[in-house]
């Protein structure tokens, strides 16, 4: 207060103030922008300015401030903006996280540190240095037998009972769950469904699956349908400490390389009116994307950020898991059945420790690309065509306009028919050749090189006719 009455802000004293309640600012790397951080024992939490403004306006009130505080802090925004507040400290950090062997868990009661061969509980005053407090999980752990888990009873469907794909899929867990990653063995984990049919199946479980993450791990969602790399600020809506990032539902025409660079290098994460902060790989988020299409592109540099998974289609519009378990998954657990969840995950990640992601058999993946990739039109039109002898091209055109008039009005082209059967050929180990004479281009697809019959194992549904 001057001479006159009036309160003025001293600028030493409010950060003297603020520092002296455990606000400083951190920067997760030197080409990085800040975070604010708030440190309460040994637990950190990210903050932005409205909870520092948020923090100031209570201490003010608990202590019975005189009004004039209150107004000079309420009434001059400025004291809440990032540019004043960068005033801060500051600080490198220390935080508790996974290594190459072991993961952490973060219970309200103890730290479950789990390794392949066990689990050990931790107290928490055993640990000296940092704790996301986001992180921690908001109940009490104890060991108990998993094998009740409805959740496992989960995994087990949506894996289609089968022993080896039950198996990745724990894998997949433990991955997703374990928040170590280097360059080379970080990966984007890709959820389609099994079944092939002209109406993707969006029931298959995918959701629930990445919905039982986000019990153990902080998890963000990006809408997949309206999610554009080409936007201003993509990345807006993550946050510096989230665990696993999931790309939900995304389109047809998602282009999975843009993700390259974030898999293999890190996230920039850019927020309206600030600088950018960059994590790089060992501090990005894990990669989900759901679809219910096919990612294409299969060179190497494609298959080395991709783990791609199928779910079977135990669970569709028809038999839910509500249907089968009489009751929501998570939201209507018992006390008893979220320990059995938690020491179902445990176990999912001593798997993964121990044995790393295992190859997941694949069923109809492939040829779901193919389907994607020329129509299911073209599909079953080829599927028609007559084997072993010249076909003509501009007829066989004609009669593919004929059967699917809608392939007009998309303006297909007669090149584009005969790439497409020369990608359907291909896939199925058909030699196709062209030929030219007088001006008549001709086509023939002869036998298989291999006498196998190209059906064997292709799971349809009534819905796609051949």
């Amino acid at each position: 207060m001057n001479e006159k009455g009036n309160y003025s802000l001293n600028n030493k004293r409010f950060k003297d103030f603020l520092e002296s309640n455990d606000f400083f600012k951190n920067s997760p790397n030197e080409g990085s922008t800040f975070d604010f951080i708030q440190k309460q024992g040994i637990f950190m939490k990210i903050v932005y300015e409205k909870d520092i403004k948020d923090f100031v306006i209570d201490w003010i009130e608990q202590n019975q401030c005189d009004e004039g505080v209150f107004n000079l802090m309420t009434g001059n925004l400025k004291f809440f903006k990032r540019d004043y507040l960068s005033l801060l400290k500051s600080k490198d950090i220390e935080i508790l996280k996974d290594n190459k062997d072991e993961c952490f868990l973060f219970y309200r009661n103890c730290i479950v540190k789990i390794t392949k061969d066990k689990r050990e509980i931790l107290s928490y005053s055993d640990v000296n240095v940092g704790i996301w407090r986001d992180q921690v999980i908001n109940r009490d752990y104890y060991p108990t037998d998993h094998h009740s888990s409805e959740y496992r009873t989960f995994i087990w469907r949506i894996a289609g009972e089968n022993q080896d794909k039950y198996k990745s899929f724990q894998t997949v867990i433990g991955y997703l769950l374990h928040s170590f990653k280097t360059n080379s063995n970080n990966k984007a984990i890709i959820f389609n469904d099994e079944v092939i049919s002209d109406n993707p199946n969006g029931r298959s479980g995918k959701g629930l699956f990445w919905n039982a993450l986000k019990q153990l791990r902080k998890v963000q969602a990006l809408d997949g349908k309206t999610f554009d790399f080409n936007k201003s600020f993509p990345y807006q809506s993550v946050s510096t400490d989230c665990q696993v990032l999931v790309f939900d539902d995304v389109k047809k025409s998602f282009n999975f390389e843009n993700l390259f660079s974030v898999i293999t290098e890190g996230i920039s994460i850019e927020y309206k009116g600030k600088d950018s902060i960059k994590l790089d790989v060992t501090e990005s988020p894990k990669i989900i994307i759901t679809t219910n299409y096919t990612i294409q592109g299969d060179s190497a540099s494609f298959n080395a950020r991709k783990y791609e998974v199928e779910m079977s289609s135990h669970y569709n519009d028809n038999h839910t898991p509500i249907m089968e378990f009489g009751h929501e998954l998570f939201n209507d657990w018992t006390d008893e059945e979220w320990a059995n969840f938690d020491n179902y995950m445990m176990n999912c990640i001593s798997i993964y420790l121990e044995n790393g992601l295992i190859d997941m058999p694949l069923k109809n993946l492939d040829y779901r690309k193919l389907i994607d990739q020329i129509g299911n039109e073209m599909n079953i039109f080829f599927s028609g065509l007559e084997k072993n002898q010249y076909l003509n091209i501009k007829t066989t055109y004609d009669n593919l306009l004929d059967s699917f008039p809608e392939l007009k009005k998309r303006n297909v082209s007669q090149n584009l028919m005969t790439r497409n059967l020369k990608k359907y050929c291909e896939f199925h180990e058909y030699i196709f050749e062209t030929a030219y004479s007088g001006g008549i281009g001709k086509m023939i697809i002869n036998k298989p090189k291999k006498p196998a019959d190209v059906w064997d194992n292709i799971e349809v549904n009534n819905e796609t006719h051949f």
